[in-house]
């Protein structure tokens, strides 16, 4: 079965807590707008909590209100957005202070 089928297949269950490991890797830029669209719409409409597990940290700044880095094994940064915003100003600038490098962009289809 495909990335966005899964997704939207397992949204339809309605549960309470959606864990998402890359939903959007690999996907062209347009499927993966609709993908987290249908996550935004999950959180919205459903009061659903969704862990959502990425590399683009542009997506994580679309769908987070909290967000933790991770490196090597150990909590980074555990904050709410709006506080990584005040701080940092940018989810990739906090990921470059909490981690280092930011992640190379993923490959365009």
């Amino acid at each position: 079965m495909s990335e966005p089928v899964v997704v939207v297949s397992e949204l339809a269950y309605r549960p309470e807590l959606l864990v998402l490991d890359e939903p959007s890797s690999g996907l062209d830029p347009i499927v993966r707008r609709d993908i987290l669209g249908a996550i935004l719409r999950t959180i919205a409409d459903e009061g659903r909590t969704v862990v959502f597990s990425s590399q683009l940290l542009d997506e994580v700044e679309q769908v987070a209100d909290h967000v933790t880095m991770i490196n090597a094994g150990r909590i980074a940064l555990s904050a709410s957005m709006d506080e990584v915003r005040k701080t940092h100003g940018s989810l990739d600038a906090a990921f470059v202070a909490h981690v280092g490098s930011v992640p190379a962009p993923a490959a365009q289809a």
